[in-house]
């Protein structure tokens, strides 16, 4: 006999284990199928086995009853006297408790005072229910109770009420309990009840007083205990004397067994070594248990069956569970685990690292490298998936940032020196910087090409310039830069990226509205909604874009503003978001879709709503639901979600992603489905196989052609890490737009900023007094430099679009490696020194002095300047240079002035041009100096001089420039011509109340009341046809008095293209709608953009107003002010004819 005893575990245990294969050879039978009961073999018969023996923690008292999830990590251990229940996960950490004066507050008319006043408990197969029974003590008298726990909201209810005792007779000492696809199975005394109990039933019940359908099955004597088959459906229901068998749907039982004194039963299909799948029965044995067992085959078969004899122990258990783990609850006063040691199989532990180490190999064998010996395209490409046959060669951008994810986060867990090096070459490749020019495609606002050719070419017929790329792949890069700080080339890449990130708010619009599509043209006319992993691109685009910023934080940032589905009545998920890939998403870059108080409960709802499925149709496995191969849609592709899911496929990577989300349970269902052998071996064109989980139809159980991507499996590594190492996914969070400035402390004690990232902000410190302190313009998080503590902060957006002069991408928007580009300047802030990028022109001038530790110091007469090039702005384009100004002493002054030339040389400089700031003193507190200035004809350099006159020191850095572009001909934008040259609704006039205009004499005034609910609208034509394609517009307008609490205001272009007509397969909407709103909120001046497409001819600009219902007062809004602005972001000889630019 070989006994090992962890965990203090001192009994004395005397235990027999058959080393029985799924035919139950050897040993003694006990028991009889001929309706007599059989004999049990003498103690020194039962075999000697090989198990470990563990204790369970359990703080409740008396542990005597357990229960276990049939496909998922939920463990419970009950005191049935003291009615204390404790939910623990595998590795035992508390996850629910429910006290006795919880169930005695819900049960006031019962007499719980009694040993076996819990008298039966089990768990719905996912875990989403702990069901309990409770036995009045007045056996009969009155009705027992049902409670239902729901483990996501962690409410205890009454389910139901039902006799289920005898009048007369003693307490049942346990009624069997268990669930299968929507049925609650209760037993009684000499009857089994089969009770309703779909996903909404308790809600119901509690909330709606829904009678539940009951039907009873009688039987010959009390049903102490429900085993389930869930792959065939069927039930054994343990007597004292006898087990039946009950096929799910029939009404009729079958006497399988007969033995005096049996106390207990339960099925696996995964416990022990693989040959131990089968039925599992205790029986008395004197003063022990003994288990005997019956292999799978016999069980199912339509006989009787002959159990052989399994265990025996020293000790009597009350009660024993089977889990989805692969070993043996059991409670006898305590609770202890029991596992079988001839399992070869890996333990759950173990299988995490391996599933892991088997989604990195195939990362590794889907990046074309010689380190993965996947030569199939050049390399750093990543391949688009995993196949079951022939590898895929396809290379694929939207994987990326999904891919460096999964490495990274791995990384943690178990460090990889390769890996490295694959990060560093797949943000190369698809950045666009690897040395052969290919990959990394991308339009000029940062929108990268999705598909190539094997050969690294675009596949110039569907190249899909696509925001799915950028939102993946900027934030990856960003954290691997943090990851790997001793790596100074994938810095480089991520400043990079973060650059070639641009004019995010041509595509985030109100309402949710996004465009997926955008090429160097712009936004493809499509009207598609941020109901979906795009929140991750809106998240980022508002930090970069302060147009974009309303449109998100407004309409997407928050969960309350997604429409709902309430599959579940309690717990609502976002509608159509439902494959878990989008789930996953934001949870694992965005920091406040994981612990924002809104965004976690739909995580957990989402979690619940799957459980839920998995539970109602009778899953074998826990089932996780996401897009992937799927043979019979159209393409071999569906998006399956938890409501929708076609030859119902169980995702597997879903199941083991829940992790990310805490959900342990949902990863030991997936390596339950492990133990049951549903790994697959998936191949790419890499050296090295993968064996993982993936996907398996219940419906097509035998089916195993399947291919998945990359976005459809790097979740079930993300979940595996942090099951594995708790938080390590917390680092790879990210917050990119923030609703409001926080001001706190660093790790060094200095205060700190935080505010919306990417776009630097200009940042003013506030004392106590209310005087005031420039910074200049900044990055979040933004530290103080000087030690002091402010009492408050004021952060500004950029008024324009923010240029980026600390330029890494350069003129064109080539792909190339960095080294050797013309960037348009160079040195902003002085990191480099006085010299780099600048020319001294007159006087002393030397590096450093600046509060923020960089600058440049000009002392008494001294000039330094640099041009910046602009080869894109047309004349008329309006700039704004910033500079903080520190001055050093008492004396002298200093000055900012701007210029133009048309050859970047300082002494080609247009005289006429010239315009310059006021000065600032020498003793003088810190000034941001800003002065505007407009770009004349064929003027490409715009020349930034930092001067300093008299005998005094200024110290100059933070060195910024905004581009608002050119202001063009718009009569009677300003409506001082009364309603000329707009189309005005009858709600919509002119007003000269001079309480009302906002500048001049008149003003444009919308006044609805009464429940206006048809749009009225000023309407206002602008003619482009002789722009050139890829112009982009700016409306900008002034907002005055408005009361908007009742009424919905739009702003809108609706779009002319002769060539293409609108809803045309071509042209698929002239109707571009919210690309800006108004509410009381909004700031005084609203700008919105818009792009040229090829072919277009005219925006047409509508403001337009509603009130929300017909029971609605006065809303008015006042407006004036308008203009357009136009500006050139591309160089047409870079592009093909207007068509396409590459």
């Amino acid at each position: 006999m070989m006994i090992t005893v962890t965990n203090n575990y001192k009994k004395l245990f005397s235990v027999g284990l058959l080393a029985a294969s799924m035919a139950g050879c050897g040993g003694g039978s006990g028991g009889s199928s001929d309706g007599k009961p059989g004999t049990l073999p003498p103690e020194a018969d039962w075999p000697s086995p090989d198990i470990s023996i563990s204790a369970w923690s359990f703080n409740g008292g008396s542990g005597q009853s357990v229960a276990s999830a049939k496909v998922a990590g939920s463990y419970a251990v009950a005191d049935p006297a003291g009615l204390n229940i404790e939910i623990r996960d595998i590795h035992q950490t508390l996850k629910h408790r429910i006290d006795a004066a919880d169930i005695v507050d819900l049960l006031p008319d019962m007499n719980l005072n009694h040993d076996n006043a819990l008298c039966g408990m089990t768990f719905t197969p996912s875990g989403r229910f702990l069901y309990l029974a409770v036995c009045d003590r007045d056996a009969g008298r009155s009705d027992d109770a049902i409670l239902a726990y729901n483990t996501n909201t962690e409410a205890l209810t009454v389910f139901h009420r039902l006799t289920l005792q005898k009048q007369g007779a003693s307490q049942l000492p346990r009624v069997g309990m268990n669930y299968f696809s929507s049925i609650l199975y209760v037993g009684g005394d000499s009857a089994v009840y089969r009770i309703d109990a779909d996903r909404n039933a308790a809600f119901e019940v509690e909330h709606n007083g829904r009678q539940l359908g009951v039907e009873k099955i009688a039987l010959a004597g009390p049903v102490q205990d429900i085993a389930l088959d869930m792959e065939v459906g069927n039930l054994y229901l343990q007597t004292p004397d006898s087990v039946y068998k009950l096929p799910h749907h029939s009404q009729s039982v079958q006497r399988i067994y007969r033995q005096d004194n049996l106390t207990g039963i339960a099925f696996s299909r995964v416990f022990g070594s693989e040959g131990d799948a089968g039925l599992y029965i205790s029986v008395e044995h004197g003063e022990r248990t003994g288990m005997l067992f019956s292999p799978l085959e016999t069980v199912r078969s339509s006989g009787q069956i002959a159990p052989t004899p399994y265990l025996l122990t020293e000790q009597r258990w009350h009660d024993f569970s089977l889990t989805a783990d692969g070993k043996l609850l059991f409670a006898d006063n305590g609770a202890h685990l029991l596992r079988d040691n001839k399992d070869l199989r890996l333990d759950f532990d173990a299988w995490m690292r391996d599933e892991l180490a088997q989604y990195v190999a195939a990362i590794k064998g889907l990046t074309a490298s010689g380190m993965s010996g996947n030569y199939a395209s050049p390399e750093g490409f990543l391949h688009r998936k995993l196949e079951h046959t022939n590898p895929n060669t396809s290379p694929i951008a939207d994987n990326v940032g999904w891919a460096l994810y999964l490495l990274m986060v791995a990384d943690q867990i178990e460090h990889d020196p390769e890996i490295e090096q694959y990060i560093e070459l797949l943000i190369k490749r698809h950045a666009g910087l690897h040395e052969d020019g290919k990959g990394g495609v991308k339009s000029v606002d940062g929108h990268f090409v999705r598909n190539y050719n094997t050969d690294g070419s675009i596949n110039a017929s569907n190249p899909q310039y696509q925001v799915y790329i950028s939102m993946k792949f900027l934030p990856a890069a960003i954290k691997a830069a943090e990851m790997y700080p001793d790596n100074q080339n994938i810095a480089n890449y991520a400043k990079y990226l973060q650059q070639v990130f641009q004019r995010a708010g041509d595509v985030v619009r109100a309402e949710q509205r996004i465009t997926w599509d955008s090429d160097d043209f712009g936004p493809v006319r499509l009207n598609r909604l941020m109901s979906n992993e795009t929140w991750l691109y809106g998240d980022i685009a508002a930090a970069q874009d302060p147009i974009a910023t309303r449109n998100y934080g407004k309409f997407t940032y928050e969960r309350e503003n997604f429409l709902y589905d309430y599959e579940l009545l309690d717990q609502p998920v976002i509608k159509s978001s439902h494959s878990a890939f989008i789930i996953m998403g934001g949870p694992l870059i965005l920091d406040h879709h994981f612990y924002g108080k809104s965004w976690a409960e739909q995580n957990n709802n989402y979690y619940a709503l799957t459980q839920s499925e998995t539970d109602e149709l009778g899953f074998t496995y826990f089932a996780g639901f996401s897009a992937g191969h799927s043979p019979n849609s159209n393409g071999n592709y569906y998006n399956d979600g938890p409501t929708d899911h076609p030859d119902d496929f169980i995702h597997f990577p879903a199941v083991s992603g829940f992790g990310q989300l805490g959900k342990t349970d949902a990863v030991v269902g997936a390596y339950m489905a492990y133990r049951d052998g549903r790994r697959q071996t998936m191949i790419s064109a890499g050296d090295e196989d993968a064996h993982l989980l993936m996907r398996w139809s219940a419906n097509m159980p035998d089916y195993d052609k399947m291919s998945v991507g990359i976005a459809d499996f790097w979740y079930g590594a993300i979940g595996l890490a942090e099951t594995i190492q708790p938080g390590v996914v917390q680092q790879f969070r990210n917050t990119f737009y923030r609703p409001e400035v926080q001001i706190g402390f660093n790790e060094q004690n200095r205060q700190q900023v935080l505010y919306s990232t990417m776009t630097p902000r200009l940042v003013t410190g506030i004392r106590a007094d209310g005087s005031e302190e420039a910074f200049g313009y900044h990055r979040s998080p933004f530290v103080v430099p000087t030690g002091e503590v402010f009492a408050e902060f004021r952060v500004e957006d950029p008024q324009g679009d923010w240029v980026e002069l600390d330029d890494i991408v350069g003129i064109h928007n080539i792909t190339a490696p960095l080294s050797g580009r013309e960037v348009i300047f160079k040195n902003p802030n002085f990191e480099l020194g006085a010299n780099v990028g600048w020319e001294t022109v007159a006087g002393n001038v030397t590096s450093g002095g600046s509060i923020h530790g960089s600058g440049v110091t000009l002392q008494d007469d001294a000039i330094l300047t640099q041009a910046v090039h602009l080869p894109y702005g047309v004349e008329g384009s309006e700039y704004r240079v910033s500079t903080l100004i520190e001055p050093q002493g008492q004396a002298g002054r200093a000055k900012l002035r701007l210029s133009w030339s048309s050859t970047g040389n300082f002494a080609d400089i247009d005289p006429d041009s010239q315009v310059e700031s006021s000065n600032v003193f020498g003793n003088w507190a810190n000034k941001v100096m800003s002065l505007d200035i407009k770009q004349p004809a064929n003027a490409k350099y715009l020349h930034i001089e930092y001067l300093t006159e008299g005998s005094g020191s200024f110290v100059f850095g933070n060195t910024a420039l905004q581009s608002f572009g050119a202001k063009q001909p718009f009569s009677n934008g300003d409506f001082e011509q009364g309603s000329s040259n707009w189309n005005l609704s009858n709600r919509v006039y002119i007003t000269d109340d001079s309480s009302e205009v906002i500048q001049g004499s008149h003003s444009l005034k919308f006044d609805l009341s009464g429940g206006v609910t048809n749009w009225q609208s000023a309407e206002r034509r602008i003619d482009i046809s002789d722009d050139p394609a890829g112009t982009r517009y700016l409306v900008r307008f002034k907002v005055g008095q408005r009361d908007l609490a009742e009424a919905k205001f739009e702003i809108k272009f609706d779009i002319e293209n002769p060539q293409r007509p609108p809803n045309s397969e071509a042209n698929p909407t002239g109707d571009w709608r919210d690309v800006g709103f108004v509410d009381n909120d909004s700031p005084e001046e609203i700008t919105v953009t818009a792009r040229k497409r090829p072919g277009e001819t005219a925006l047409n600009l509508v403001l337009r107003m509603k009130q929300d219902g017909r029971n609605a007062g006065r809303s008015t809004v006042v407006l004036d002010d308008v203009r357009v602005y136009h500006q050139q972001i591309l160089d047409d000889s870079y592009c093909n004819n207007s068509a396409q630019c590459y």
